[in-house]
């Protein structure tokens, strides 16, 4: 689970107290859990009637979550990442290799 999402309910320019956050960390993990479908039942439990409309947007919500999870975890999507991995220790080592040795431990 990404913090992004629990710092999307409960934003880190502002101060909150510890009940916040213990909600909105809950709240995140629902969603990463169940998806939207978590606001319903939380509604429901709280006595607020969950009509027609409401269900068919957390539904929407939720496929269209699927279909980019979906993507982002597809075969080009995995090389992309791979070959970004492989240019960025490419670069490093040759960073080392031009400049040497930048640190050692007791080293002046």
């Amino acid at each position: 689970m990404s913090l992004l999402v629990v710092w999307s309910r409960c934003s880190r320019t502002f101060l909150f107290g510890k009940l916040k956050l213990h909600g909105a960390v809950a709240s995140a993990v629902a969603s990463f859990n169940e998806g939207a479908c978590h606001i319903s039942q939380v509604l429901q439990k709280l006595g607020v009637e969950v009509n027609q409309i409401m269900s068919s947007c957390v539904l929407c919500e939720d496929e269209l979550r699927i279909k980019k999870a979906q993507q982002d975890s597809s075969a080009v999507k995995r090389a992309d990442r791979i070959k970004a991995w492989v240019e960025k220790k490419l670069e490093q080592a040759r960073l080392v290799t031009e400049e040497g040795a930048t640190y050692g431990a007791g080293a002046f």
